[in-house]
């Protein structure tokens, strides 16, 4: 979907932010139109080294292809929490799970995937050049290398986004 939010715009630890308060009328989200095809940029994990270049990729989707799924405190994902994700030459970048997804609690897969989020930031100091991470929105961005994540089905939809963001939602719940 393509839509228009009507929000104040924020800064939480190192990333520029819409914060919209659900029971504020001037706060909106209209939908302006739907089955729009999104594709997402691919991009090497070099990137992650670069703070200019990631700032330039902040709210953007990403997909990142082959990288292995690291630092997991078990075999299956958290209900939210940072893994690592890992390319062929070594670089990193953080993968972000949040509690507001399908993600939680499914088999992390063994071997290489393709990952597609959007990329955020979570950096509580100056000069905020470091804390990039890959946050995904549903099970199915996390997928076989080679497929561009999942099952290779559309990106969540504004319905699936409106259920994350509930009243009680505050810039720190991130």
């Amino acid at each position: 979907d393509l839509v228009e939010v009507t929000a104040p715009l924020g800064f939480f630890n190192g990333l520029f932010q819409l914060n919209p308060n659900a029971s504020e009328p001037t706060h909106s989200v209209r939908v302006i139109s739907s089955e729009n095809a999104i594709e997402p940029l691919e991009i090497s994990l070099i990137r992650a080294t670069n703070p200019h270049a990631m700032d330039l990729l902040e709210s953007r989707l990403v997909v990142v292809k082959g990288v292995t799924i690291t630092d997991a405190s078990g075999p299956a994902f958290p209900n939210s929490g940072n893994l690592t994700l890992t390319d062929a030459n070594g670089e990193i970048l953080t993968l972000r799970i949040d509690s507001r997804t399908n993600i939680g609690g499914a088999a992390i897969p063994e071997g290489a995937v393709d990952v597609i989020g959007v990329i955020g930031q979570f950096d509580n100091s100056e000069p905020y050049d470091s804390g990039y991470q890959i946050l995904p929105s549903r099970l199915e961005d996390i997928g076989g290398e080679g497929n561009g994540g999942g099952d290779g089905s559309t990106p969540a939809t504004i319905e699936e986004l409106r259920g994350m963001l509930n009243d009680d939602y505050e810039p720190s719940d991130t």
